[in-house]
């Protein structure tokens, strides 16, 4: 069985909520079949709890909870859906959500989704922001800089559109509003 970390977790103000950014790793196996995968995540706080439901798109997924097919083939061709109860993936994952991730997502930069408690998160290959080769310290070749955070950016900004839908539930007469506080 394999063991996981969390990094130092940097809680910022993102389009005025509360935001984290910060890194994840787990590693499967043993010895010389050992192998740790990290992650950058960023998770949100959202306005009411929601079921525990994950999505990853490794095959040695860590994830507990049933596994679970989605009416998007598409969807369960990229991603491992696993949930303690399926009708909360249904509830989590509707059609409006997966099509938002699917779009969002084309260059396939999101490794997992979940929802757990008051919370959502994704996880994103791994990103670092190197040293010049030349130098030592903390300086940074700028066009690496400028790369890096636009990866945060987007990363940001597709978790807070997953975030949005989520939060939005569908009335009678098709009419969208905001789910209120609990």
């Amino acid at each position: 069985r394999g063991h996981s970390s969390l990094g130092p977790l940097f809680k910022i103000k993102y389009d005025n909520r509360e935001t984290y950014f910060g890194t994840y790793s787990y590693t499967v196996g043993s010895g010389k079949n050992s192998q740790t995968i990290e992650h950058n995540i960023f998770v949100q706080k959202l306005k009411r709890k929601y079921p525990e439901v994950h999505c990853s798109n490794q095959v040695f997924s860590v994830l507990i909870g049933q596994d679970i097919e989605l009416e998007s083939a598409e969807f369960n061709k990229r991603f491992i859906v696993k949930s303690k109860n399926p009708q909360e993936a249904f509830y989590v994952l509707n059609p409006r959500l997966i099509n938002a991730i699917l779009e969002r997502d084309t260059k396939k930069y999101v490794q997992f989704f979940e929802t757990f408690d008051q919370y959502v998160l994704i996880g994103t290959e791994k990103f670092t922001i190197e040293p010049h080769p030349r130098l030592t310290g903390p300086i940074v070749k700028l066009e690496n800089y400028q790369k890096k955070k636009a990866q945060i950016l987007e990363g940001l900004d597709m978790l807070t559109d997953f975030a949005d839908i989520l939060q939005r539930e569908i009335v009678d007469g098709g009419e969208e509003r905001s789910v209120a506080k609990e």
